[in-house]
């Protein structure tokens, strides 16, 4: 109900568009911060998980906040799964091309060239052959 309000009020108000689509933005982050699942007490789900695991759904949650603090940001990854050369690359270079399915990344280390072209070859179904010449015309003058 006083979400309401509050959506109401932005969308009436006499601002330019731009202005009205951040307020409106920001308006609904405020309201989705106080909604009751973001509280123990007033989240039923919250309560019988802390109920069925004697409290270690509490207790992880909270070590995991305390992790966030010491990180100083928000963190939904663990990042002891990652490790330098077994499933993350650091080789130097520059994303070329992305989309939700891959990224194509112009190296400058000799060794992963032929790596990258596996791949160009590999995905070249997936983003269309055209596609797939003008990334190669891109990064290697070729196609």
């Amino acid at each position: 109900m006083a979400s309401e309000l509050i959506n109401n009020i932005v969308a009436q108000s006499d601002i330019d568009e731009k202005t009205k689509k951040k307020l409106k933005f920001y308006t609904q982050l405020f309201i989705d911060t106080l909604s009751p699942a973001n509280f123990i007490a007033t989240n039923p789900e919250v309560i019988k998980l802390a109920q069925q695991t004697n409290g270690e759904s509490l207790k992880k949650g909270f070590s995991n906040l305390l992790n966030d603090i010491k990180l100083g940001r928000i963190s939904q990854t663990d990042f002891s799964a990652f490790e330098v050369g077994r499933n993350l690359a650091i080789t130097p270079g520059s994303v070329i091309f992305e989309n939700e399915i891959l990224q194509f990344i112009n190296t400058t280390n000799q060794a992963t060239i032929d790596i990258y072209f596996e791949n160009l070859a590999y995905n070249i179904e997936l983003i269309g052959f055209r596609t797939a010449q003008l990334v190669c015309k891109i990064c290697c003058g070729t196609g």
